[in-house]
C-alpha cells in the first residue's frame, strides 16, 4: 500500500525529473523541474560551473486555477503537474518569456524582475516566436494574433496585438491556430501556426469541426462539475476539415495553401527549412502513405 501511494504521489516517479532543456548563448542551461513531493514545476538554470539557480515559479506570476484552454493543452502534451508549463529564451537567455494562466510574462534574468505583457487579445495559448525578430504569434479568443516585443533599454513591453485571422463562417465550430485532436493524439503535431520564409510569413491552420461527433468527458474527482464537451472523431466517423492559410505578420490579405483535401484529409506536419518553401506532409484516411 505504501509503495502504491508513493507511485501515485510522485506520478510514477516522474516528479523531480528536469524537462524542456534550452541553452542560452553563454552556455547556461534552462529547464523546468519540480520537487518529488511538489507538483509545481519551476524554472531553473544551470551555470557552466555546475551551480543550479532558481529563476521563476508559477506562484510568483499569477494565482488561481488554470484556464480550460491551458488544461486542454497540458492534457494533449501529457504534461503532469502544475506550475510553469512552457518558456522561451530571448536575447540569448537574458530574458525569459513565460505563458502562464492565460497571460504572458517577461522575466529579466540579471535584474530578477518580472513584468506582465499586456495586450488586447485576452487569454493566450500556442505561443510561437519569430526566429528573426522579437515578434510572436499566439492564439486568443478564437483568433491568431501577433505582437512585437521591445527589449530596448534592458526591459520590455509588447506592442498592441494585431489580429491576423479572419472571422470564419460557422463559428464557433471553426477553430484557428490550434492543431486538431487527430494531429495532436495520433501524429504528434502540437502546433497550428508556423513562421515561414525567415519570419516574413505566418502560416496558420483553420479547422472546421462542425461535422465531428461530440463526446463528453468528466472528472470523477470532481463529481459536482459538469462534463466537458469536445469534438472527437472516432474511427469511421466524420473528420475535421483542415485548411492552411498564409498571412504577413503585419496584416493584409491571406492566401490559402491548397492540396487535395478529399484524397489527403490529414495535415500531418509542416516542415520549415531556410531558403525553401514550406513542405506539407499530408496523409489519407488510412495513414498508410503520405
Amino acid at each position: 500500500e505504501a509503495a502504491l501511494r508513493r507511485i501515485a504521489e510522485t506520478q510514477s516517479f516522474t516528479r523531480g525529473r528536469p524537462t524542456q532543456f534550452s541553452f542560452g548563448s553563454d552556455g547556461r542551461l534552462f529547464y523546468l523541474r519540480n520537487h518529488p513531493d511538489d507538483p509545481q514545476k519551476k524554472l531553473y538554470l544551470l551555470l557552466p560551473n555546475g551551480q543550479e539557480q532558481h529563476v521563476l515559479s508559477g506562484s510568483e506570476l499569477a494565482q488561481g486555477a488554470l484556464t480550460e484552454a491551458e488544461k486542454a493543452r497540458r492534457e494533449r502534451l501529457r504534461l503532469r503537474g502544475a506550475g510553469i508549463g512552457q518558456f522561451f529564451l530571448l536575447d540569448g537567455g537574458d530574458f525569459v518569456l513565460v505563458p502562464h494562466a492565460g497571460r504572458l510574462w517577461l522575466h529579466h534574468i540579471k535584474k530578477k524582475r518580472t513584468q506582465e505583457l499586456t495586450h488586447s487579445a485576452g487569454s493566450v495559448q500556442g505561443i510561437r516566436l519569430n526566429p528573426n525578430d522579437r515578434r510572436l504569434a499566439f492564439v486568443a479568443g478564437g483568433h491568431v494574433w501577433t505582437c512585437k516585443l521591445d527589449l530596448n533599454g534592458g526591459w520590455g513591453k509588447a506592442t498592441r496585438a494585431l489580429r491576423l485571422s479572419r472571422a470564419a463562417k460557422g463559428a464557433p465550430n471553426v477553430q484557428v491556430g490550434v492543431a486538431e485532436c487527430v494531429a495532436q493524439d495520433e501524429m504528434g503535431r502540437r502546433h497550428g501556426t508556423w513562421w515561414a520564409d525567415g519570419g516574413r510569413w505566418l502560416l496558420y491552420q483553420q479547422t472546421d469541426v462542425s461535422r465531428v461527433e461530440e463526446l463528453f468527458t468528466a472528472d470523477p474527482t470532481y463529481p459536482n462539475k459538469s462534463a466537458r464537451k469536445l469534438p472527437y472523431p472516432r474511427a469511421g466517423q466524420a473528420n475535421a476539415e483542415v485548411r492552411l492559410f498564409a498571412v504577413k505578420p503585419r496584416g493584409g490579405s491571406r492566401r490559402e495553401i491548397v492540396w487535395n483535401h478529399k484524397r489527403y484529409p490529414y495535415l500531418a506536419r509542416v516542415v520549415i527549412s531556410d531558403g525553401s518553401p514550406p513542405l506539407l506532409v499530408v496523409q489519407p484516411r488510412d495513414q498508410k502513405k503520405q
